[in-house]
């Protein structure tokens, strides 16, 4: 998993990259998983549809 700023070797090792920066990319994964809703992933990453 990385975020939408992280470099882009990491991006492209990442089975999931957020589309949002830094803590905001983290922040909306947590409230996903404390939702229970990893379906989530799909409107978080571009990758993961």
């Amino acid at each position: 998993m990385a975020v939408a700023n992280a470099v882009d070797a990491l991006k492209q090792r990442a089975d999931v990259v957020l589309r949002e920066p830094n803590g905001r990319g983290v922040q909306s994964l947590a409230a996903a998983l404390v939702a229970g809703d990893l379906g989530a992933l799909t409107a978080l990453s571009p990758l993961a549809g």
